[in-house]
């Protein structure tokens, strides 16, 4: 072949020519292939997302419960707000430890009711199975809350009245067992507390003419004395607790005026008597605050007794006859009055029963006994004389309805006297303060104590008894 013929069939060396893909191909067609893709997936992921709502049943948005009321009271609300509706009558609820309680519905709200107040230091679970309306699943919800491990403040004098030392106010955790001093004076009477507030009634000299202050705890610290008539003696002095209310009882010395009831508003500084049905100052023999209100139970010089408003928003209403107040059911509305037998009056429904008093075993009689401090048990201090011929008492726990049934906690030390007892607001627990042997009185003039008195907290569930707290006459028996 010639070199012209090979020149002619080789492949001509240049610039390659690229034809343009056909339509509907390249970059342009992947990023909407993509999107298409992406936006489909969301779809079926909406989709099943609105399936699964459908089918799931309600869940809790907003969970309220006061845990320091709801240890102090009875009757406390823990409401659960839900997303959804639920079946009223197929909601079950529970709450460990146990306690009894009641539920309501009503629409997207479950309302959980605490038929006693809870114990202190404790952390309770809330079980709640929720069934949803129409396709609806069912929701197992559950809840917690701890409530708080509880205070107490102290009074320890410093010696005899009128040798010049200063009394204090001891905060005492029940817990821990930790003391501060928050208040210190000469002659201290009495001591009170509805937080973040402290009332102190002093005593001058021995003629026992008060005064009396109110001292705010914490953030804005200070004390305010309260203006009260001069030369009036100041006693029975109480908290409302959770009502936020202080009360006194004031006398004027030198004269026939008869004792009257006042109330105290520490937040606001508002104060005035206690009026009667008569519209004038009504006279107190002994009252009490009905537990978390402010609210007040008297009685009056001929016996009656009355349920009174300090600041006249409700008319007063009679509740008959007592020859003696005792107290009231720890954090209820349930008052325990004594005539010739003891008998508990509840204010909610104005219904009175009698009450068995405790039985004592052989060779031991009853002391003293706080009965229904708590609905399952109650305290009794058994006093006997062992087979040497001296003479014991210890602490019983009585448990259930019938018979003593229980077993004793706490033995009263040889030769030391309980000299007073008081419960804590919730009922959990019994202070029992204690006089050494041979203490001597220490001569306050309006609430005597005794030299070197001690307090023991009894844990009436667990039946748990503190090392001694030096000082007594708490705020719990105020």
């Amino acid at each position: 072949m010639s070199s012209d013929a090979l020149l002619a069939s080789a492949p001509v060396l240049g610039p390659e020519v690229l034809e343009a893909p056909p339509p509907g191909r390249g970059p342009e067609r992947s990023f909407r292939v993509l999107v298409t893709t992406v936006l489909v997936v969301l779809a079926l992921l909406a989709a099943g997302l609105t399936a699964a709502n459908a089918l799931r049943g309600p869940r809790v948005v907003r969970s309220d419960v006061d845990p320091v009321r709801a240890s102090a009271v009875a009757g406390q609300h823990w409401t659960l707000d839900l997303d959804q509706a639920t079946v009223a009558d197929r909601v079950e609820v529970a709450l460990e430890p146990d306690v009894p309680v009641t539920s309501t519905v009503t629409g997207r709200r479950v309302d959980v009711r605490f038929e006693r107040p809870l114990d202190l230091a404790t952390t309770y679970t809330l079980w709640a199975t929720l069934p949803g309306t129409g396709s609806h699943g069912v929701s197992h919800v559950v809840e917690r809350l701890t409530t708080p491990t509880g205070e107490v403040f102290l009074l320890q004098r410093a010696g005899r009245a009128g040798d010049g030392g200063t009394d204090q106010v001891l905060r005492t955790d029940v817990a821990s067992g930790r003391q501060e001093s928050v208040f210190h004076a000469r002659g201290v009477q009495e001591v009170a507390s509805a937080a973040p507030y402290l009332a102190v009634v002093r005593a001058d000299g021995a003629n026992g003419r008060g005064a009396l202050e109110t001292v705010r705890l914490g953030p804005g610290a200070g004390g305010a004395p309260v203006p009260v008539a001069s030369g009036s003696v100041l006693q029975q002095l109480r908290s409302s607790g959770a009502g936020g209310l202080f009360g006194y009882v004031s006398v004027a010395v030198g004269t026939d005026d008869p004792p009257q009831l006042h109330a105290l508003d520490p937040a606001t500084g508002r104060s005035g008597l206690v009026l009667g049905s008569d519209g004038q100052p009504i006279q107190a023999v002994d009252w009490r605050f009905v537990p978390g209100t402010s609210q007040m139970v008297v009685q009056t010089p001929d016996l009656l007794v009355w349920l009174v408003d300090p600041w006249n928003r409700t008319p007063v209403r009679p509740l008959g006859g007592h020859s003696y107040l005792v107290d009231f059911v720890p954090g209820t509305r349930q008052l325990l009055v004594e005539d010739r037998t003891r008998s508990v009056l509840d204010l909610a429904t104005g219904q009175q029963h009698e009450l068995t008093s405790p039985l004592a075993p052989a060779g031991q009689v009853v002391y003293q006994a706080w009965t229904l401090a708590t609905p399952e048990r109650t305290p009794v201090l058994l006093s006997g004389v062992d087979a040497s011929g001296v003479t014991t008492s210890d602490l019983t726990l009585e448990v259930g309805d019938g018979g003593m049934g229980g077993r004793p906690v706490w033995e009263v030390p040889t030769g030391s006297t309980v000299v007073r007892t008081c419960l804590s607001p919730n009922g959990q627990l019994l202070e029992l303060d204690v006089a050494p042997p041979g203490a001597a009185p220490d001569g306050y003039p309006i609430v005597p104590g005794s030299l070197g008195t001690a307090a023991v907290l009894v844990d009436l569930g667990s039946g748990r008894v503190s090392d001694p707290f030096p000082g007594g006459a708490s705020t719990w028996c105020h």
